[in-house]
C-alpha cells in the first residue's frame, strides 16, 4: 500500500513532457519543472502535481476546460491569474478555482518575476545580522493599491526603504524620499554637530536625517500631492499607469516580429524587434528607439535585458490616457516598419 502522506519537499521536480511544451516565437516565455503527487500517495480519482514555474515564465497557454475543474493552491511567490478577460494578483497562501466551461472560464498563471520572495530573503538576511535596504524606485508605489501589494508582501520587514517621488507622483526632479525604522540610527549616520551650529530646542531639525546642511523644500510639493490625492488617489495613479502599460504590451506583442519580453506586473514595459531579413536586432532595436524619440510622439529609452537590447517603455505621467498609448503605439509601429 502506498503511503498516504508525502511532503512536498520530497516531490521530484522533472522538466515538463514534450506534449507540454509550447512552440513558436513565444516559447521562450514558458517554463515550467513538474513533479506528480498523485501516483505517489495512491489517488485514483483526482490529479494532484507539483509545478514550479521560474520568475517571468507561464507554465501553460491560456486555456479552458471543457469538463475537468482545476484547483491551485499557491505555495509560495506572488505571480497573477488571467480568468477570462480578468487579471487578479495572487500570493502565498491563495487557493484558486477554475470550472469547467468556455472561454469566460479561459485561464493561465504567470509567475510575473517582478519582485523578489521579500518574506524568506529578509528573514533570512535578519538572522545574520544583516541590515535589510529596499530600493523601491517605481516599486514601492505598489503597496499603494490592493490590486499590486501582494507582489511586495514582507517588504515592510526591512529597515529602510527609498522611493522616488518624482517619477510616479509627478513631483519636481530629485524627489527622493529615504524611509528608516530607527530614527536613531538614521541621526547617528547622516547628523552633524558643531559649535556654531543654531540647535533647535525640542524640535525635529531636518539637518539631523539628511546629507546636506541646506537644500530647497522637496517635501512641499511631495507633501502637497499626496494632501490632495489622498489614499484613493494614488491608488488610482497607480492603476492607471498599470493598465495602460499593459495596453501598450498588448498592442505591440500583435505586430509581427515584435516582441513584449516582461511579464506587465507594474508600469514597465519591454519590447524587442527583429531586424527585416533576419539581421542584428540588438542594432534594430536601437535604431527604433532612436527614431521614436527623434518622432517626438512620445519619449521612451533603450535598455539591456538579459544581455539583449530593449526599448523600455515607462508609464508614470498622470495625465496619460488610453488615447496617447494608443497613438504612441501607432508611432512605435511606424518606426520599427509594422505599421
Amino acid at each position: 500500500m502506498l503511503h498516504p502522506i508525502l511532503n512536498l519537499a520530497d516531490v521530484e521536480l522533472s522538466p515538463r513532457p514534450p506534449a507540454f511544451a509550447a512552440s513558436g516565437p513565444a516559447a521562450e516565455r514558458y517554463d515550467a519543472r513538474m513533479g506528480m503527487i498523485a501516483p505517489r500517495v495512491g489517488a485514483q480519482k483526482l490529479g494532484y502535481n507539483l509545478t514550479a514555474v521560474p520568475p517571468g515564465k507561464r507554465a501553460f497557454p491560456f486555456h479552458n476546460h471543457r469538463i475537468n475543474e482545476e484547483m491551485f493552491f499557491v505555495v509560495e511567490g506572488t505571480g497573477e491569474i488571467r480568468i477570462g478577460e480578468a487579471t487578479y494578483p495572487i500570493r502565498a497562501g491563495d487557493v484558486i478555482a477554475c470550472p469547467p466551461g468556455g472561454k469566460e472560464t479561459a485561464h493561465q498563471i504567470v509567475n510575473t518575476g517582478a519582485t523578489d520572495p521579500m518574506e524568506p530573503l529578509i528573514a533570512a538576511s535578519h538572522s545574520h545580522g544583516a541590515w535589510v535596504h529596499v530600493d523601491g524606485a517605481f516599486g514601492l508605489w505598489g503597496t499603494a493599491s490592493v490590486r499590486t501589494r501582494a507582489q511586495l508582501r514582507g517588504v515592510d520587514r526591512a529597515d529602510s526603504w527609498a522611493v522616488d517621488a518624482h517619477k510616479w507622483l509627478n513631483v519636481p526632479y530629485d524627489s527622493g524620499v529615504a524611509i528608516v525604522r530607527d530614527p536613531e540610527i538614521l541621526q547617528r549616520a547622516v547628523g552633524t554637530s558643531a559649535s556654531y551650529l543654531v540647535r533647535s530646542s525640542g524640535l525635529r531639525d531636518g539637518v539631523d536625517f539628511v546629507p546636506e546642511f541646506s537644500r530647497r523644500g522637496r517635501g512641499t510639493p511631495v507633501y502637497a500631492t499626496l494632501r490632495a490625492l489622498g489614499r484613493r488617489g494614488v491608488e488610482d495613479l497607480v492603476d492607471r499607469c498599470c493598465a495602460r502599460a499593459r495596453r501598450f504590451a498588448e498592442q505591440l506583442e500583435r505586430a509581427p516580429g515584435v516582441h513584449v519580453l516582461n511579464e506587465v506586473a507594474l508600469n514597465q514595459v519591454l519590447v524587442r524587434f527583429d531586424s527585416p531579413g533576419g539581421g542584428d536586432a540588438d542594432a534594430f532595436t536601437r535604431e527604433v528607439i532612436s527614431r521614436v524619440q527623434a518622432d517626438g510622439t512620445c519619449w521612451l529609452g533603450g535598455s539591456k535585458w538579459k544581455g539583449k537590447d530593449v526599448m523600455r517603455i515607462s508609464v508614470s505621467g498622470w495625465n496619460t490616457t488610453e488615447e496617447d498609448v494608443d497613438r504612441s503605439v501607432s508611432a512605435i509601429l511606424r518606426c520599427a516598419g509594422r505599421a
